[in-house]
């Protein structure tokens, strides 16, 4: 139960960041870091590798030009979702439950 309003106070927070409105915005936080980034993917070709802070968090925001499904790696595990432009994606994942930790939220995740 804690854990769940964790997850919904950061998707509160990541979103009231402001962002570009012409972007499309992917970022969170990944717990127990395996590496410094995450690589973001379209169709097998890498759009960008992106940081992480010294806290686990990433933001990027990117031009996606049509709807599509995007993978993002990191470390050895990665995962698949559909995105469309303007979108603001946030993750929240725990490297070592990689598929029982992972929490998606954003602009319309649906509960």
């Amino acid at each position: 139960m804690r854990a769940a309003v964790v997850v919904l106070i950061l998707c509160f927070i990541s979103s009231c960041q402001p962002k570009g409105k012409d972007k499309t915005y992917f970022g969170g936080k990944i717990i127990n870091p395996q590496s410094d980034f995450v690589i973001l993917c379209q169709q097998d070709q890498i759009i960008d590798t992106i940081p992480l802070d010294s806290h686990g968090h990433f933001h990027y925001n990117f031009d996606l030009e049509s709807p599509g499904l995007l993978t993002f790696k990191h470390d050895f595990e990665f995962q698949t979702l559909y995105a469309e432009p303007f979108d603001s994606i946030t993750l929240r994942l725990n490297t070592k439950e990689f598929d029982e930790s992972l929490v998606f939220g954003g602009n319309k995740a649906h509960e």
